[in-house]
Parts: structure tokens; sequence; C-alpha cells
């Protein structure tokens, strides 16, 4: 995986040292005193996750308030979220290129400032093209944090980084509890209760019921509500920007150093063509196959994340907004929890196998699920939420943790 290099990027352990060529005064230097750096660092990208997971969640609960506000339907509001996300996959394409021309560091906080604006703005959008252009800037620029994150943590702390991988996705968890949880006071409690009489005595659809019922607190669907917990997100993303801002100046202070110092790295014994041939092809079909199951693990998580609070409110007449955050914060409070405890587990499974128990639990999910359709039961919606959230709390950062094991992850620059 090639990528552009960021700070304090060296290093297995604490007592680690380099040679250095170039400079008379100091051939060798001990690395301790970058220890708390690498720390440094870390902190501040698992803060910048905290406000990755914001941003992933941050539409789900109030995508129904939305699609009142625009008058339209939630084919629509798909149709707005799959243009953004196919715009958001060139871009993931694209950063690991325009990363190894720039620097690194200084375009993350740009793209940080950036997303958090957008999302501070998204309720002010007064049409579905704005909200649509919107929501395509700020799933762009925080594709290019996706995009850094990913190896960041692999670099600073090499064949050490297994537990720190799992605390990087744990931090991405606990963030996409957030949006959940700030804008629940919000949303309207209950529903007028002389609308859901009306409902029983025509016995209209779900799909008939939200056109006529408006979930938000006016008459008139407005997104006037949502000005402060959007503002209170958006301040969080903002502040993941000014900390990287921070750590940028510090490191750029203190490379002041001769430039022409350079990294002694040790050549290995020549291997036979065939040899290397075969190395290569085993490479290649890694990357892809763990390419594909991220990428179908992405798939899913995002429409559990994005729509599981809308399905409960359309699969459920009786159920509420705040239902259905709840729902989507148990969804989240469990997949949580399983990243949490993925950080001690590593330490005593393979990575392989505790991808196989998340997997089963994925299994079990849907079979919950498919049962709840049938039913008006809250308990069971809450119970494959949970499992869901489960199942895919380990998944990505044990495809990291695996393909680190079997392949070298270094900086081209």
């Amino acid at each position: 995986m090639s990528q552009a290099k960021l700070p304090y990027t060296t290093g297995d352990n604490n007592n680690e040292t380099v040679k250095l060529q170039g400079d008379p005064e100091a051939s060798v230097v001990d690395l301790k005193d970058t220890v708390d750096m690498k720390r440094i660092t870390t902190a501040v990208i698992y803060y910048c996750n905290i406000t990755y997971g914001i941003s992933s969640l941050f539409l789900a609960p109030v995508i129904v308030d939305f699609r009142n506000a625009y008058e339209t339907d939630m084919t629509t509001i798909s149709w707005v979220f799959t243009i953004s996300r196919a715009c958001m996959l060139v871009f993931f394409s694209m950063y690991g290129v325009i990363f190894n021309h720039v620097n690194r560091h200084g375009l993350i906080v740009a793209l940080l400032l950036i997303t958090g604006i957008m999302m501070g703005v998204m309720p002010y959008c007064k049409t579905i093209v704005a909200f649509g252009i919107v929501n395509i800037i700020r799933l762009i620029t925080y594709a290019g944090w996706a995009t850094a994150q990913a190896v960041w943590v692999i670099e600073i702390w090499k064949e050490a980084s297994g537990p720190y991988i799992q605390g990087q996705h744990f931090c991405f968890a606990l963030g996409a509890m957030l949006p959940s949880l700030i804008f629940a006071p919000f949303l309207k409690e209950d529903q007028d209760p002389q609308n859901l009489l009306k409902i029983n005595e025509t016995s209209i659809s779900p799909t008939e019921f939200d056109h006529n019922i408006t979930l938000t607190t006016e008459e008139s669907p407005s997104l006037s509500r949502l000005y402060i917990p959007a503002g209170i997100c958006a301040f969080l993303v903002v502040l993941g920007s000014i900390f990287q801002l921070v750590l940028f100046l510090f490191v750029k202070s203190s490379n002041k150093k001769p430039k022409n110092r350079k990294l002694e790295v040790a050549q290995e014994d020549p291997k036979s063509s065939k040899g290397l041939k075969s190395e290569r092809r085993i490479k290649i079909n890694l990357i892809i196959l763990a390419s594909t199951l991220v990428g179908v693990c992405q798939v899913m998580e995002t429409i559990a994340f994005q729509f599981l609070p809308a399905y409960v409110i359309y699969s459920n007449p009786n159920l509420t907004e705040v239902d259905g955050a709840h729902i989507m914060s148990a969804h989240t409070a469990a997949y949580t929890l399983g990243r949490f405890a993925g950080i001690f587990i590593i330490f005593k499974l393979q990575p392989k196998t505790l991808l196989l128990i998340n997997i089963l639990f994925v299994v079990a999910a849907n079979v919950v699920f498919t049962l709840a359709s049938g039913s008006d039961s809250f308990e069971m919606l809450v119970g494959g939420s949970a499992l869901l959230g489960i199942g895919f709390s380990t998944i990505i950062p044990c495809v990291y943790d695996y393909v680190k094991m079997e392949m070298t992850v270094f900086c081209s620059r």
C-alpha cells in the first residue's frame, strides 16, 4: 500500500534505534523521545475517528425529516444518497494518488474543516438539489480522512499495531453512537393520537401514513429544530480539524533538521524470479479478496446505518422517530461494545477466527429481522439491531490486521 508520509511513522518498539546518513555528529539516534509523540498522534487519530463515525451516521436519525421538508418520497432521497456515495467512491480511489503528490497531513486539516462546515449547513438547505450538493461535498471530503486513517496507525506501530487498529475502529463506533443521542431530544416523542386513530379506521399503509402525517413539530415540515443538533455535530468535527492543525504545526516545527538525513534500509537477500512472481500473485489475490470483503461489509454497514431508523418507522406505524433513534442507538451501542471487546479479544484469537464469528452474528441478525418483519415486536427489532451491530463490529479491523500480518505497509514519501 503506497501512501504519502505522515509524522512519526517509524519504529516498532520503544527501544528502537535507526542509523542515519549524512550527519557525522550523530550516526545513531535513539527514538525513545518519539514514543510520546506517537501516542499523541494516535490519540488525535482516535478523536478524528470519533468524528468520522459522527459524519457517517449524521443523517440516519433524521432522514424522514428531510423527506418531509422537501415533500418528496424515500425513493428520491435514496437516489440522493446513491449519487452521493458514487461520487464518494470515485474520490476514494483518487485520494490514494492525491496523497502521494501533496502533503497528506495538511490536506486532512482542510478536508475535516470542510466536512464540519457542510454538516452544519445541511439543515439550512431549502431544496433537495441544494441538500444533494452539500451531501456530496460532505461525503467527498470525509472520504479523504477515511482513506488516510486506514493505514496511519499501521504506519506508526507496525507489527505492534493489532490492538491499536481495533482501538481505532472502536473510536469510529463510539462516534457512530452520537448522532442518535444528539438528535433524539429534538425529535418528536409521540404522533398525534387522532391521526393514529384515523389510520386504524381507514387501514391505510405505512407509506400512506407517512405521506399524511408529518413527523416534525410544526404543521408544515421544517428543519429548524435540527439547527442545534447539527451544529453540535459540526462543531465536534471542526474540533478534530483544529487538533490535526495543532499536530501538523508542531510536527512541522520539530522537523526543521538537516534534510540530507536518510534512513538506511536493510537489503534483503535476492530471491529467484519464480519465487517473486509466486509471492506477487499471492499478494494480489489477498488484496482482491480483502478489498471485496471490506467493500461488501461497507455496503451492508452503510445500508444499516442510513436506513435502519427509517425502516423501523415504515415497518410499524405505531413507532415514532424517537423509537427509531433508540433502535439505532441499540445497533451502534452493540457495534461499539463489539469493537471495544475486539481490542482485548485480538490478543487471544487470530483475526480470521474473529472474522468468522462476526459473519455468524450477521447471519443471525438477518434471521431475526426476517422473523420481525412478520410481527410488530419492538423487542425483536432491538435484538436484531444489536446482533447486527456485534456482527459488523470487528470485520473491517480484522481484515486490516490480517493483511498487515501478511504484507508490509510502507510510506512512499
